[in-house]
């Protein structure tokens, strides 16, 4: 299923959902916004991350009495990509040094029936370091191309980094719930008429 619509699909029923966003808008217009949010594992079922990437639509504009307009974001033609377990494990092992982009730059590779979409990051050093995270999707039904990137700041990539890491015990065994509490039923323990041990009392137990 093409990750767009699995998406949709999955806004059914699910309630709130944790997210977490950055948004770069620049003056020019050529700015980006990135959205994550954490879909837990249930029963049988593995969970993910969903990251969307939306280039930025309009600029910021500056009204009388220090009123304007916010910048706004193209996430009705976003690209979203379903990040795994193994996934996101790729990508923490470049914010934690171990590589410097994922595959060697040849980034995760992800086809559905509809496009072939490559989902890559890499650790800079020049102008600033920096972490360049973003996505490429070719519609398999077309030859152009589409790249949205966001370039993420040291401080932005650490509290990624670290988010990402602590969702993956939720995508790998979702949110524990406690079992049901069992009460065990009232019991007492009947004598006959002069078996009763002296000084001995009904016995009640209770969990």
């Amino acid at each position: 299923m093409d990750e767009q619509i699995d998406r949709e699909n999955q806004k059914v029923g699910t309630g709130f959902r944790p997210s977490l966003s950055f948004y770069h808008q620049n003056s020019e217009g050529t700015g980006c916004a990135l959205k994550l949010e954490l879909v837990p594992a249930v029963s049988g079922s593995g969970g993910y991350v969903f990251a969307t990437f939306a280039q930025q639509l309009t600029v910021a504009s500056k009204g009388g009495s220090g009123k304007g307009a916010k910048a706004t974001f193209d996430w009705k033609n976003a690209i979203i990509v379903k990040l795994d377990i193994g996934d996101l494990t790729e990508m923490i092992m470049v914010f934690r040094g171990v590589r410097e982009s994922i595959e060697d730059g040849k980034g995760l590779y992800h086809e559905s029936d509809r496009a072939v979409t490559i989902i890559r990051l890499e650790h800079l050093i020049e102008p600033v370091p920096a972490y360049r995270f973003g996505a490429s999707r070719k519609l398999k039904s077309g030859d152009g191309v589409k790249r949205i990137s966001i370039l993420l700041s040291v401080a932005e990539s650490l509290s990624l980094s670290l988010s990402l890491e602590s969702m993956l015990g939720i995508i790998a065994f979702g949110i524990p719930k406690d079992p049901p509490r069992q009460i065990q039923p009232e019991r007492s323990i009947n004598y006959t008429k002069g078996t009763r041990p002296a000084g001995d009392i009904d016995v009640r137990m209770r969990l």
